[in-house]
């Protein structure tokens, strides 16, 4: 799956999400699937956390992706059912 494939699918529980742009630079929008009271974790890819957010599917979602610095990170959302999928997320910010 490349950067620029935006969705993916837990396996065992049906749930899918999408986010976009991607690569982003301030923000990204998520859709689809989501869970009804759920958390969204940003990680770096050696595993800290750099941004968690409370979701619900009911509301629209724009993750703020101020204080980030560009690279490559993975956007995780868990549902309280247990639930959880995880995807690739590139931040590019142009440099002046």
């Amino acid at each position: 799956m490349g950067v620029g494939e935006p969705s993916v699918a837990a396996p065992a529980s049906g749930n899918m999400f999408t986010f976009a742009p991607n690569p982003a630079s301030d923000f990204i929008t998520l859709q689809g699937n989501l869970p009804q009271n759920g958390q969204l974790v940003i990680t770096s890819l050696n595993g800290a956390v750099q941004k968690s957010f409370a979701i619900d599917a009911n509301m629209p979602q724009a993750i703020p992706l101020t204080g980030l610095p560009n690279g490559l990170y993975l956007v995780t959302i868990a549902g309280t059912e247990g639930n959880r999928a995880t995807q690739k997320l590139a931040i590019m910010r142009v440099q002046n």
